[in-house]
C-alpha cells in the first residue's frame, strides 16, 4: 500500500504551470512630445500562485507624415530618419528602455525632393517596423507590481522625424502626424489552485494512509 498511497498524495498535490496573457497596442503621435499609455492587465492572483513575467515587444512600427513648407526659397528634402521607444511608467515595473534610432525613413514623394518658394509639401512614411518579438523576462523582484485587478502602464512615443534638407530661405516643418505604433504582450506563469476534485483526490489519499498505517500497529500487535 505504501507505494500507490505517496503516488496518489504526490500526483493531487502537484499542480502543472498554467499561463495567461493580455495584449494591447498604442499609438503615439510626433506631436504632442509626450508618452502615450499602453496598458496591460495585471495578474489575478485568485488563479493561482505568480512564478513568472514576460513581456514581450511584439513589434514597435513607425509611420504616419510630415508636411514641409519653404518660406522666401526654394525647398530641397533629401531625406529623413525616425526614431521610436518604449518603456515602463516607472521603476517599479523592471523593464528596461527599448529605443529604436536613426532608422532611415522611406517617403512618398521619393526624395530629393524639390518643394518651390513660398510652397509646401506633404511626406507619407512607409511603415517600418523596427522591433520584432523581443521578450523581456521580469525579476520576480517586481511582480507585486503585476498583481492586481487593474493594468501595468507601458509608455510609446515617437521622436520628430529628423529631416534632412537644403534651402536660402527659411523652413517650418508639421511633424504632429509622425506616429509611433507600440503592440505588447504580457504573460503571467503561474501554479494553479488546486481544484476541489484535486483537494477530494488528497483527503483519500491521507485516508489510504491512515488505513494502511492503522493495520500495519494491529499487525504488528
Amino acid at each position: 500500500m505504501r507505494i500507490p498511497t505517496l503516488a496518489l498524495l504526490a500526483a493531487a498535490a502537484t499542480a502543472s504551470a498554467a499561463t495567461t496573457t493580455d495584449n494591447n497596442s498604442a499609438t503615439d503621435f510626433a506631436g504632442d512630445f509626450t508618452w502615450t499609455n499602453l496598458n496591460l492587465a495585471q495578474f489575478d492572483s485568485t488563479l493561482g500562485t505568480l512564478t513568472g513575467v514576460t513581456i514581450t515587444v511584439n513589434s514597435l512600427t513607425i509611420g504616419g507624415s510630415f508636411n514641409a513648407a519653404a518660406v522666401g526659397a526654394p525647398l530641397t528634402i533629401n531625406g529623413a530618419t525616425g526614431s521610436a521607444s518604449i518603456r515602463g511608467s516607472n521603476a517599479n515595473l523592471g523593464f528596461t528602455q527599448v529605443d529604436s534610432t536613426g532608422n532611415t525613413l522611406t517617403l512618398s514623394p521619393n526624395v530629393p525632393f524639390i518643394i518651390a518658394e513660398d510652397a509646401n509639401q506633404t511626406f507619407d512614411i512607409t511603415s517600418i517596423t523596427t522591433v520584432t518579438s523581443q521578450s523581456y523576462n521580469i525579476d520576480a523582484s517586481f511582480f507585486s507590481a503585476y498583481l492586481g485587478n487593474g493594468s501595468v502602464t507601458f509608455q510609446v512615443r515617437n521622436s520628430n522625424p529628423n529631416v534632412n534638407s537644403d534651402t536660402i530661405g527659411d523652413v517650418t516643418y508639421d511633424r504632429s502626424l509622425a506616429s509611433g505604433i507600440a503592440d505588447m504582450t504580457v504573460t503571467y506563469t503561474y501554479t494553479p489552485v488546486p481544484e476541489p476534485s484535486t483537494y477530494g483526490m488528497i483527503l483519500g489519499g491521507l485516508a489510504l494512509a491512515g488505513a494502511a498505517l492503522r493495520r500495519r500497529q494491529k499487525a504488528a500487535k
